[in-house]
């Protein structure tokens, strides 16, 4: 007999929760967003001029789509301890838009993030990240030999 316990346990949720948040992050499914996370989300560090909550999160997600095409979102550990979700995953796409000052190349981009998702009443209501936009940079030859 097949025990599917395990699959209705409160960290399986809360993992399935940050799998769905990065694949509606990676197919700009704003519909999907607000539903994951809370009406008052908090991102840490906010980007400049970044509004709070889920309006900050839509600004976010379309602005990043506006700079990038073919957006994946490829999820490689996730740990979950308590109401906290960790995840590291690789971001990429072809980069169609000024990003960090670096102007569009029309060529695949990528960066890595380290992400903490705070998860309370089946949504998300916080996220600390931290990119390495550093690679992102060198490897679009953004700094002088």
């Amino acid at each position: 007999m097949e025990n599917n316990h395990q699959d209705a346990s409160p960290e399986s949720d809360a993992r399935r929760l940050v799998h769905a948040f990065y694949k509606a992050f990676g197919n700009k499914d704003i519909p999907a967003l607000n539903a994951i996370v809370s009406e008052d989300w908090l991102d840490v560090p906010m980007s400049p001029g970044q509004l709070p909550g889920r309006p900050g999160l839509t600004d976010l997600v379309n602005g990043f789509h506006e700079n990038f095409s073919d957006v994946s979102v490829a999820v490689e550990q996730v740990v979950v301890e308590d109401d906290t979700v960790v995840a590291k995953v690789v971001i990429s796409g072809k980069q169609i838009g000024r990003f960090l000052g670096v102007e569009p190349t029309s060529e695949p981009a990528w960066f890595a993030a380290h992400d903490f998702h705070r998860v309370r009443d089946g949504r998300i209501v916080r996220t600390d990240h931290l990119e390495d936009l550093f690679g992102f940079l060198e490897r679009a030859g953004a700094f002088p030999e």
